[in-house]
Order: C-alpha cells, then structure tokens, then sequence
C-alpha cells in the first residue's frame, strides 16, 4: 500500500486473529524499513516489533504465535532472523530479545511450515531453502538445505524491496511461486481471398 508519506506493505496475520504485521518506512526518517505490529482489538495502536536503522522485512508469524521470522539487512546483507513474540503484549518477549540468524548465505522471504517445525525462505541465488527447527519454549535451528531452483521473482515488492511474493502450504508439499509467462509465436491464422465465390447460390 503507498500512502503520501511512505509504504505499508501487510505481511502476516497471527493464527488467532489477534495481530497483523506489517513492514512499513513510515515511523523514521531514515526511510529504511520496520516491522510492526498492529493489535486488531483494543486502540488499535501500531507497535514497533523490529525498529533499528537497518532495513527489517516480511515478518511471519510462527503457527504457534511464540516467534516471529523475519529478513534484516544488518550484517550487510539480507539474512533470516527469528525474534520470541508475546501474544500477551504484542511486542518481543523481554527475556529473549537478540534475534536467531536461521540462514547462513543470504535469505529473503521466511515462511513457516506446519506446526513451526520447518522454516523455509528464498537464497540470493533463487533456490527454496529448508531449516529444521524447533520453535516451541525455546528455538534451535538446523542448518538450512536447498530444496529446488525457483524462477526469478519478478514482483514488484520482489525487485524493489527485496521482499518476495511466495508462500507455502501447511504441509510443505506445495510452493504458490509466481513464474514468468513465456513469450510464444502467435497461433497460425488462414485468410480466404474471394469467399463469396464459395456460397453456395
């Protein structure tokens, strides 16, 4: 969504209705990116979830509402970091702040499997990667597999800020992944030169 004074992009619903996130370049002059948090009772009053002069994206809901995935751009470039949540404030859990870095050469795009127990996310080279996880009172990760090449992302929120249109299934069969239409020759096509010679008089 572009507004007069930025960009809100929505990214995640949590699974009991209760908060949207949405990365927005709205709340700092720096007009690098935030992750916030929209509390949908209530006020109704934007919460910051990850707010620093680094660009932070397409924050994701684990099924179970104790984390939240996301991109950063701190180390340089785009990695996937994973924050505790608190279904209570809506904010980072305070006893768990620091974030943990899941992909290990670049990541974009997070996305949980079923039951929190896989995180997948797209590599700079355009492969699908896979981590193991375990995100339940506390979080470890494994290390972080390819599982296909995908096509380019050609979406706009893809080529201008970073942040791919994709997603899967619950059980990680299946990848919604918008892919370039081929160009092909036109269908042949026949003119008939005096037809109304044909009609039958």
């Amino acid at each position: 969504m572009l507004l007069k004074s930025g960009i809100c992009m929505p990214a995640s619903w949590s699974s009991d209705g209760r908060f949207l996130l949405y990365d927005t370049n709205i709340e700092v002059k720096s007009n690098n990116f935030d992750v916030m948090v929209l509390p949908l009772g209530g006020d109704r009053k934007s919460l910051p979830f990850v707010q620093t002069k680094h660009n932070e994206l397409d924050g994701h809901f684990s099924p179970d509402m104790r984390w939240v995935a996301y991109q950063s751009d701190e180390s340089g470039r785009h990695e996937i970091h994973v924050r505790r949540f608190s279904k209570d404030t809506g904010k980072p859990s305070a006893e768990a702040w620091e974030p943990w870095q899941v992909s290990t050469d670049g990541g974009m795009g997070p996305r949980w499997g079923r039951e929190g127990k896989e995180l997948y996310y797209r590599a700079p080279n355009g492969k699908v990667m896979v981590a193991d996880v375990a995100a339940g009172p506390t979080f470890q990760t494994g290390t972080p597999k390819p599982l296909f090449q995908a096509p380019p992302d050609l979406s706009e929120p893809g080529a201008l800020y970073s942040s791919p249109v994709w997603d899967v299934t619950s059980d990680g069969n299946r990848f919604l992944i918008p892919a370039p239409v081929a160009e092909t020759s036109p269908a042949p096509f026949t003119v008939i030169l005096n037809w109304t010679s044909l009609i039958k008089k």
